[in-house]
């Protein structure tokens, strides 16, 4: 085996060691419901839902490829958590083995470096490894759009690489094929266009034109991304009070940043939410000198050019989707984020590879990183333990950003979830207080209220999350149980119709609809209902009764006895169904 492979396999080994600690946490109640558990294109996994995927966005997003890996993911682990943790360590220290590579690409070859660049690149990839600011993407079962997409860049860059150096039209063919997967997986990826531009004129000395001439492809690609993002996501009510002036919007983006290059030289009190809004940042005057020293630095670091330029080049390009220049969703709740700094994370590993070998034969300096990749390591460790426990991790995150109001509503759903209703009310409270026209945040109190006897309170809130954000489909779903239970059945279809326009794929909204529609009478209507919902959730035993029940109604009884036929081969115990289908065989015979 080479020293090279050697090193490589090491670099992986160490990486799954540290991260192995993720494997024991389950799914987190940040986002995990949405986008896994109660995500209608991955219940169940299916050829069906695998099209549905590919052919929709979700929750304004389109990114086909997550949803495509979340099933496969599904099947193999049966639903349970620990198949995502280990995807996500997986494709983590596989990444962390292409930093290492690229980075020992990247390094001078002379005489003199020569016996420790190997060495230099390891320790660099173990930056990007073991850094603590890496555990949010790692250790949360969302975070692996982060870690599948930064996967799908690095190889696709490698391969880029590889084509310049080789040639080789399959090469180039395959990298661009892994750069459209991982704007699928993530749209922020259009930012692999600019590293590859950056690495091909100042690393390998191309001319620019000719360069650009070869990315032509990759900037179609990003922009049709960009067009398509744009589409699908329509930016929140609570968005734009959130947001600065356009002429702030350099102030925040250089804030931005030295948070970044403060929190990886110091990465202590990380947190899923920092609270770190541009209204936030604005109002510290403090905060406006940023953009002249990133500026400062930019032009010293232009000046140098080299590897110095690679690395920070690497490290800012990587962040350009998310530092506010262009506004983004969660802006509202901070503009930075850990899982925002993964890829970025390589150019520190590349500027720490690059300064070993500046003075590679100092024993002291080499003693000096391994000590910090041991304090990298612990801290690590430690972090994922938060990620393992939500009321956990939102306490730890109350200390670091008090004031933050998704923060509390956050800590109030995991006191929910633990029984705690009175923590709950008061977090939830204090949530709405911070932001007072949050619609998520009062319909979560709102739910709470109701489990807690208190409907007329709890519909008040329902009636001003609908009022803050009409497109929210969950407080139409959530009136229309409460009017239905009232006997309002006018009130209730209304409800459940504007719950499904602004949700197609509501599933409970449409079963709930035909059984209403079936009540009232309206048998057709009930009828498509309730067959789009088991369109939706074909293994849904309600939904095919319910259907079961409207076709006898109808007298289609074949039809029916078809479908409960169906559901009992899938659950022989379902004692109601097979009840039906007696009936209903009965009323067949002649």
């Amino acid at each position: 085996m080479s020293p090279i492979v050697g090193w490589g396999i090491a670099v992986f080994l160490l990486t799954v060691a540290v991260f192995a600690v993720s494997l024991g946490g389950g799914f987190s109640n940040w986002d995990d419901e949405t986008n896994v558990l109660a995500n209608p294109m991955l219940h169940p996994p299916s050829w069906r839902n695998f099209g549905y995927a590919w052919g929709a966005s979700y929750e304004a997003l389109y990114i086909p490829v997550l949803y495509s890996a979340y099933m496969v993911e599904m099947l193999a682990g049966g639903g349970s958590a620990i198949a995502f943790h280990a995807v996500n360590m997986v494709l983590h220290a596989a990444s962390a083995v292409m930093v290492f590579f690229l980075i020992r690409a990247i390094l001078p070859s002379s005489s003199d470096v020569g016996r420790w660049r190997d060495p230099a690149a390891a320790v660099g990839a173990l930056i990007f490894g073991l850094h603590p600011l890496q555990v949010e993407p790692v250790a949360w079962v969302t975070g692996q759009k982060d870690v599948l997409s930064g996967f799908l860049a690095l190889a696709a860059v490698c391969l880029y690489l590889l084509w310049r150096q080789r040639g080789g039209r399959i090469h180039y063919v395959a990298a661009l094929v892994l750069f459209v997967l991982s704007t699928l997986t993530k749209p922020a990826a259009v930012a692999v266009p600019l590293a590859l531009l950056l690495l091909d004129v100042v690393w390998l000395s191309n001319p620019w034109r000719r360069v650009l001439v070869a990315l032509i492809p990759w900037f179609v690609v990003a922009s049709a991304v960009v067009v398509v993002t744009a589409l699908v996501q329509t930016p929140s009510p609570t968005l734009k009070p959130a947001l600065g002036p356009v002429w702030s919007r350099p102030f925040v983006a250089a804030d931005a940043l030295v948070f970044y290059i403060r929190r990886i030289l110091l990465p202590i009190d990380l947190a899923p939410v920092y609270g770190r809004t541009p209204v936030v940042v604005l109002a510290g005057w403090w905060n406006y000198l940023a953009l002249p020293a990133v500026l400062v630095a930019a032009i010293l670091l232009l000046r140098r050019g080299g590897t110095a330029l690679i690395a920070s080049g690497w490290f800012v390009v990587f962040f350009l989707p998310v530092l506010g220049l262009v506004p983004f969703g969660f802006q509202k709740y901070s503009t930075v984020a850990d899982r925002y700094a993964y890829l970025s994370m390589a150019g520190i590993g590349l500027a720490v590879a690059w300064g070993l070998t500046v003075r590679p034969s100092r024993p002291v300096i080499w003693g000096i990183m391994i000590a910090i990749l041991m304090v990298f390591a612990g801290l690590s460790v430690r972090q994922q333990l938060l990620w393992r426990d939500s009321a956990a991790l939102w306490s730890h995150n109350l200390a670091i950003a008090p004031e933050s109001a998704v923060v509390h509503a956050q800590y109030g759903n995991a006191c929910t979830s633990a029984g705690q209703a009175a923590q709950a009310e008061q977090h939830l409270r204090e949530a709405l207080r911070l932001a007072p026209d949050e619609p998520y945040f009062h319909n979560n109190l709102a739910s709470l209220l109701v489990a807690d006897g208190r409907v007329d309170e709890a519909v008040e809130h329902f009636l001003r999350a609908a009022e803050c954000d009409p497109r929210y489909a969950s407080p139409h779903y959530n009136l229309g149980q409460i009017y239905k239970r009232k006997g309002l059945a006018a009130e209730a279809e209304r409800e459940y119709r504007a719950a499904i326009a602004a949700k197609p794929y509501y599933y409970e909204a449409r079963l709930n609809l035909g059984a209403l529609l079936l009540e009232k009478g309206d048998l057709p209507g009930a009828e498509a209902e309730t067959r789009e919902a088991l369109r939706l959730n074909p293994s849904a035993m309600a939904a095919r009764r319910n259907l079961a029940g409207i076709l006898a109604k109808q007298g289609r009884l074949n039809e029916a006895a078809e479908e409960l036929h169906t559901m009992l081969a899938r659950n022989p115990g379902d004692a109601e169904s097979a009840a039906m289908l007696r009936q209903i065989e009965g009323a067949l015979r002649p």
